[in-house]
């Protein structure tokens, strides 16, 4: 009986996250860059098209009502699409060549999360993002 509770809770565990991931994904395209942003290229297939990869969009708070944007994946996806990088590139998110500079978060399904290398750009909150976390 005891194994039975556990392989139905494991089923109910990976239902509730497949809607979630679901309900809540988004797509993007990925690119591969140096670091530091001297140089990238368009992530594709063997068939030419550009890679695109499942997850969501996120902000890593910063100093100063500042943050960084993020595009959180599976840790075996990033490891899928930064494989397929040239040496010395990184895998990058990015909706369109007009696209600031983002990362990865990675993640485990064993809670295990980390940011990836690369290139990011900072912003700053505006007054009514800064209003609604209370320092107003």
């Amino acid at each position: 009986m005891d194994i039975f509770k556990k392989s139905y809770l494991g089923l109910v565990f990976a239902t509730a996250c497949l809607i979630y991931s679901t309900a809540n994904a988004a797509w993007t395209k990925v690119y591969c860059a140096k670091e530091d942003g001297s140089d990238w290229y368009w992530l594709k297939d063997g068939n030419d098209n550009q890679v695109t990869i499942s997850g969501y969009w996120g902000r890593y708070p910063l100093a100063n009502f500042k943050y960084a944007q993020y595009f959180s994946v599976y840790k075996w996806e990033y490891k899928e699409i930064q494989s397929q990088c040239k040496n010395d590139y990184v895998a990058q998110p990015a909706a369109n060549d007009k696209s600031g500079w983002y990362i990865f978060q990675v993640y485990s399904p064993y809670g295990e999360t980390y940011y990836a290398p690369g290139k990011y750009d900072i912003y700053d909150l505006t007054a009514r993002e800064i209003c609604n976390y209370g320092f107003c």
